[in-house]
């Protein structure tokens, strides 16, 4: 495993987002031999490790799909699937990228007349896209007729709050005038109970 990682430094590069041109040169010479033997879980994660979404978009796609078979493409989506899986509880830098090239793997299988992966997966828990299981009826009510009595709990446990949003009618705080004036104001002090003056 180490021996592999190590290879995958050396392609990649350790400090370089994209790695040094040299090792550019060797992912794309890998990338044009997987794209021509129809390898899409192979390109999928050449694109992950290089972090290049414009290279799966370009070989990952309909036509490409089609071409090295329906399950390929379904074993990518997978593949995929559980990485973002492993992401979420592991690195999660990768999650953002992931749910971009999920989203991409998508929609290339929706194109060649694939379920897109968020209902694969709802398959996959035991449902079935077919169900003949209706839901039951939405049971939906008239509004009640009679006056709705309002919660007191907030406003009698806070006073400021009551004064400031009590029932109409009770002398509470006024609206305040300010914007009418259209100037600028200072704070003028500021009274021990938090509350201030306004000049």
């Amino acid at each position: 495993m180490t021996s592999e990682f190590e290879g995958l430094k050396l392609l990649v590069g350790e400090t370089s987002n994209k790695g040094s041109a040299e090792s550019l040169a060797q992912m794309s010479h890998l990338m044009s031999w997987f794209s021509a033997t129809g390898c899409l879980d192979w390109i999928f994660l050449i694109c992950v490790v290089s972090r290049d979404i414009v290279q799966l978009r370009r070989e990952i796609n309909p036509e490409s799909a089609k071409k090295a078979g329906v399950d390929a493409l379904k074993h990518t989506m997978s593949g995929c699937d559980d990485l973002l899986e492993w992401a979420r509880q592991n690195c999660l830098g990768y999650v953002s990228i992931l749910h971009v090239y999920a989203a991409h793997l998508d929609i290339t299988a929706e194109a060649v007349g694939l379920p897109r992966q968020g209902a694969m997966r709802k398959l996959s828990h035991g449902k079935t896209a077919n169900s003949t299981e209706k839901a039951p009826p939405f049971n939906l009510q008239s509004p009640p007729t009679g006056r709705i009595a309002r919660s007191s709990r907030a406003s009698v446990s806070n006073p400021k709050l009551q004064e400031s949003f009590g029932l109409p009618g009770k002398r509470g705080r006024e609206r305040s005038r300010s914007v009418d004036r259209a100037a600028e104001y200072v704070v003028g002090s500021t009274e021990q109970d938090n509350s201030c003056t306004i000049t």
